[in-house]
């Protein structure tokens, strides 16, 4: 049975929050520290922030 957009409705707070993990291959290891860098950069600039919600904004959702 296919559930359409419409008959999902976002709650908050939400019934659990999940923390998710960037996986890097092995082979790309010496990436990490510049990649690390510019993680912590957009998320202390609000980066990070401010394109989640430009996801979320999208997503025909019921709020």
């Amino acid at each position: 049975m296919a559930v359409s957009d419409r008959e999902i409705e976002v709650i908050d707070p939400p019934l659990a929050a999940e923390p998710l993990y960037l996986y890097l291959h092995p082979k790309h290891e010496g990436l990490a520290p510049r990649l690390a860098t510019v993680l912590r950069k957009m998320k202390r600039e609000g980066l990070i922030e401010q394109l989640t919600m430009q996801v979320l904004e999208k997503l025909p959702l019921i709020q």
